[in-house]
């Protein structure tokens, strides 16, 4: 995500959380680099969800970290890669 769709975040957080999340012209440049710097690598779209399904259950804002999406390992992994090696393997060994 670029930093206008992390100041469009930051502005949908202050529409949902309007007492509780204060923004200020002269402090959002700030807020929009610290906020950007963990979570720019998400994708917008993601993102926005991650916020609507945090916001029905929570009434305090969100910190950074509650709008992070965390990958689970095994998508970090090549498992599956490794899974297909082995059946290709296998069929081979057949008789």
């Amino acid at each position: 995500m670029n930093k206008k769709e992390m100041s469009q975040i930051l502005m949908q957080i202050y529409a949902l959380y309007p007492n509780s999340f204060p923004i200020q012209p002269e402090t959002l440049p700030m807020m929009v680099e610290a906020w950007h710097r963990v979570l720019g690598k998400q994708d917008y779209e993601a993102t926005l969800k991650q916020l609507d399904r945090y916001a029905v259950e929570n009434k305090f804002p969100p910190a950074p970290a509650d709008l992070y999406i965390k990958r689970h390992a095994a998508y970090e992994s090549n498992i599956l890669e490794q899974i297909k090696q082995w059946e290709r393997e296998a069929v081979g060994k057949q008789c």
